[in-house]
């Protein structure tokens, strides 16, 4: 009977064994309960939470425990939410990866892969809540970037970097920890809102960089702005994969959605998302009463959104970025959503669209003044495996952080594949704390010299690039009208001062700019709304982009006209990239002619002229095949000339010259900004490569109608400022001058 015993208890002993350490999906079942975990010794172990950048429906949620062995799955509910249990004896930390899904938000899947872990549970507890959001994301990669990996300690540190720098609005009093805080009632608006807006920060990021022809995805952006915030700050000097690009970008970025979130006007993808949020609310969690203006203002969102004007000022200043800084200097803790929206101008963060183009445009030098003035009076830890200055950083190579692709719950995963988490970085040396910026740091951003007097020769920009101060100011006040001579006249006579005067061909050009009744295109980037009317109604501040090559965008002038010459400007002038295209025209818009047969010629940071042999047509077709950067295309404006009929001459009396100084330095080319202010003649107005041979360098001047080309009306005040450029960036600003259209 004894033997009996001994033989029947050894076999129970190493049934459970074996249950405990069959972790494949045999045993694992599709609603995410372990099979086998009851007969565990130790009782099971029941992780929840809430799912969502928006709330995501129907995600696949994957959990490998601390050896990246995968212990179970499941799938998010219809609210957003799981359940998964597992043995007593699982190895902690867990992580959880969550992939595909539907975000209630955007109606589409996440555009980024996220992430949570579970701390060990400890002996007494037997349910863990573990949310899987975009904070949680950022908490599991920047401990993952520290010394020692998801410990504890490092968890604590991310967390705390993450809502004081990267807070969005969460609030701490109703959300202490965007992981491990269950989903209420009273903090369900809070945590939809912030995630969101956290969410939207990401993806504009990324889409400003892939603009500009940087290769950075969602994924890849999370990653470089987790090893960078390792150390406390957004900075572009952390921990490795640290980008001082991404970082500069997320600053300025994070200022525009700021002020959206702040006053309840988020939008997402393009889309004015304040209705979509509050259903989101409702779908988390029903029996909710809190809508998102009911979201009030918390002192972290607000040192977080001052910060990041003041990075968007050091691009740029401008008396908008001013103003709203002004605004959220009134702003206190505890204000209303409600209360705020009435203190921005309309479209205010809109005002930020141009900062955020031109923050990738800018040299190493100038990343890291925007850096520095997003993080003035914070500081850093040293808890990173590997310090690296920002002269050291390249932009991330990697392919984004892989997870499983997601499969049909009925298909379970193979315990083979282990859910990639990012092993932890060496551990030999960080750099210590009092590492310095490097010793072109700039001026204090907080107080800016006037924009209309030229700074100091020993201002950080380029020595060989800027006008020295001794000079006379590089933009005179010959600004010529060659019709009326009321722009820019510096004679009270009223007659046109002589320098830089242009001749009678300036203003008799024999060709009508014709108008356009129509225009279509094979596609246009839905999520942003950028159209292809954008690219017809005047304003070189919107945009047709394309994403993907090939496309075509065609122009119907309502009849058949006599068409010789079409201008384009395109975003940034490509920066010199080369795209393969076609001009065809037609007057039924199906049987097609070709003007300028295929061909590849490099776009200048100009307006683009291409004149033909004139013919009669109704539709002009521009044909873009191929792009030897990116896929994107992004086109301002396209203009198209002819006659309406054989006698038909436009004698515009809007044409205008604009003349300056020649720079001394040995420069690439100069900048054109415009503005109804002198304070204000920040935009971006024309973008000049002196090897295009657009001007003469000696005598640069430039013919614009303000009316046609900017959208000024006769009699407006009307302002340029100009500044050189060179491989290192830019000069000072010169001295604005002013007139009247």
């Amino acid at each position: 009977m004894k033997s009996q015993s001994f033989i029947r208890a050894l076999a129970i002993f190493i049934i459970t064994v074996l249950t405990a350490a069959c972790v494949d999906t045999e045993n694992t079942t599709t609603d995410g309960t372990h099979a086998g975990a009851m007969e565990n010794d130790t009782a099971p172990i029941v992780i929840s939470g809430s799912i969502g950048d928006g709330p995501v429906i129907g995600a696949r949620i994957t959990i490998a425990d601390n050896n990246d062995e995968i212990i179970a799955f499941t799938t998010s509910d219809d609210t957003a939410n799981f359940t998964v249990t597992l043995p007593g004896d699982t190895d902690f930390p867990v992580t959880i990866s969550a992939t595909g899904g539907t975000d209630v938000v955007t109606g589409a899947s996440p555009d980024f892969y996220m992430y949570s872990v579970a701390e060990n549970a400890g002996n007494s507890r037997t349910s863990i809540t573990a949310n899987i959001n975009p904070f949680s994301t950022l908490i599991v990669k920047t401990a993952l970037a520290m010394q020692g990996g998801l410990s504890p300690s490092n968890l604590n540190i991310a967390r705390q970097n993450i809502l004081q720098y990267l807070n969005f609005g969460i609030d701490t009093t109703l959300m202490p920890d965007p992981i491990t805080t269950q989903v209420t009632e009273q903090n369900v608006a809070n945590i939809v809102k912030s995630s969101e807006a956290f969410a939207e920060a990401i993806r504009r990021t990324s889409t400003a960089l892939q603009e500009a022809g940087t290769s950075a995805n969602e994924d890849q952006v999370i990653s470089a702005l987790s090893a960078d915030i390792a150390n406390g700050l957004l900075d572009g000097v952390g921990a490795d994969n640290t980008d001082p690009i991404i970082s500069a970008t997320a600053n300025v970025v994070s200022g525009q959605v700021l002020i959206e979130t702040l006053s309840n006007n988020l939008y997402v993808n393009g889309i004015w998302a304040t209705s979509l949020l509050d259903n989101a609310v409702l779908i988390t969690m029903p029996t909710a009463t809190e809508t998102t203006a009911d979201v009030v203002v918390n002192q972290e969102v607000l040192t977080q959104a001052k910060r990041a004007i003041s990075a968007a000022q050091a691009v740029s200043p401008s008396e908008a970025l001013t103003n709203i800084s002004t605004v959220l200097d009134s702003l206190t803790p505890g204000t209303n959503a409600i209360d705020v929206v009435s203190l921005f101008a309309v479209n205010a963060s809109n005002d930020l669209n141009s900062h955020i183009e031109s923050v990738v445009l800018l040299s190493a030098n100038q990343i890291n003044v925007v850096n520095a003035a997003a993080n003035s009076g914070y500081t850093e830890n040293t808890n990173l495996h590997q310090k690296t200055s920002p002269s050291e950083v390249t932009p991330p190579a990697e392919a984004p952080l892989p997870v499983e692709a997601p499969l049909p719950v009925e298909a379970p995963l193979p315990v083979e594949a282990p859910l990639p988490v990012e092993a932890p970085l060496p551990v030999e040396a960080p750099l210590p704390v009092e590492a310095p910026l490097p010793v072109e740091a700039p001026l204090p951003v907080e107080a800016p010299l006037p924009v209309e007097a030229p700074l100091p020769v020993e201002a950080p920009l380029p020595v060989e690039a800027p006008i020295p101060a001794e000079d006379s100011p590089p933009l005179d006040n010959t600004v010529s009208d060659t019709n009326t001579g009321s722009f820019g006249n510096s004679d009270p006579g009223g007659n046109p001062p002589p320098a830089n005067e242009a001749n009678d061909s300036d203003t008799s050009n024999p060709l009508e700019k014709l108008t356009i009744s129509r225009v279509i295109a094979s596609d246009y980037d839905k999520n942003r709304m950028r159209i292809p009317e954008n690219a017809i109604d005047g304003n070189i501040r919107t945009k047709w982009t394309t994403l993907e090559m090939p496309q075509w965008i065609s122009l119907d002038v309502g009849k058949t006209k006599l068409m010789s010459k079409v201008r384009m400007l395109f975003y940034g002038g490509n920066r010199g990239a080369d795209i393969s295209y076609k001009i065809s025209v037609s007057d039924d818009n199906t049987n097609w002619s070709n003007i300028v047969s295929e061909a590849t010629f490099s776009l200048s940071p100009e307006w683009t002229e291409l004149s033909f042999t004139p013919v009669e047509a109704k539709y002009l077709r521009l044909s873009l095949s191929s792009k030897n950067t990116t896929d994107y295309a992004n086109l301002y404006e396209i203009e198209l000339y002819g006659s309406s009929h054989q006698n038909s001459i436009n004698n515009s009396s809007q044409n205008r010259t604009l003349s300056w100084n020649r720079n001394p330095g040995e420069i690439l080319g100069y900048i054109v900004y415009s503005g109804s202010e002198k304070e204000g003649a920040f935009v971006q107005f024309k973008i000049i490569d002196l090897a295009s041979n657009i001007i003469d360098p000696d005598a640069p001047k430039i013919h614009f109608d303000p009316v046609n080309e900017l959208g000024y009306q006769e009699g407006d005040n009307i302002c340029f400022k100009v500044r050189a450029y060179d491989s290192d960036g830019l000069s000072d600003w010169s001295q604005a001058v002013c007139g009247s259209v």
